[in-house]
């Protein structure tokens, strides 16, 4: 005959650790078999925490992240990013308009002594995006230089003006050969 589940008021039969199966079940869901994570209740900042692990440089989010690698957080029922909870809980708020730039390219760390609150533009610039790769680019991919007199804006794109005038030469030399 199988033994009983060790929860107090069960008395079914054991599935696994000494548990019945639902009560497995629950432990493997949330890390109790009573049905309720053992910290969800506790204070944003004990949760916070309990889910960092401090090293010398960054401080790393052991908690949940999002596909993009940013931690997130519950707090007050609503999810926020780990990294903005930690500067707010260490430095202050977050000026409006501000985002949190990771001085150290890492997504997953929470270290505010890591972190700068800059313009949205300022942080897509700073980052390795296209966006920042090609606005750091000087000359265009011949050679011509990216400058006042050699740059053209067209359909929100820099082009180089020495290139486009090339192209459209081209262009009509091909169309009065037809």
């Amino acid at each position: 005959m199988r033994s009983k589940c060790i929860i107090p008021s069960c008395s079914k039969p054991v599935h696994g650790r000494t548990w019945c199966d639902a009560h497995y079940r629950r432990w493997k869901r949330t890390g109790s078999p009573m049905g309720h994570s053992t910290d969800w209740y506790a204070a944003a900042d004990v949760r916070f925490w309990n889910r960092v692990l401090k090293t010398a440089g960054c401080w790393e989010w052991q908690g949940n992240r999002r596909i993009s690698g940013y931690g997130r957080l519950q707090v007050e029922g609503r999810e926020t990013q780990a990294h903005r909870f930690a500067y707010e809980l260490l430095i202050g708020p977050i000026p409006d308009g501000l985002d949190i730039d990771h001085l150290c390219r890492n997504r997953g760390c929470v270290n505010p002594a890591h972190m700068e609150p800059v313009t949205p533009t300022e942080n897509t610039l700073r980052g390795v995006g296209a966006a920042a790769i090609n606005a750091r680019k000087t000359h265009c991919i011949r050679g011509h230089p990216f400058n006042l007199l050699n740059t053209v804006y067209r359909q929100g794109f820099r082009q180089c003006r020495t290139c486009e005038e090339k192209r459209w030469r081209s262009a009509r030399e091909r169309n009065r050969n037809c």
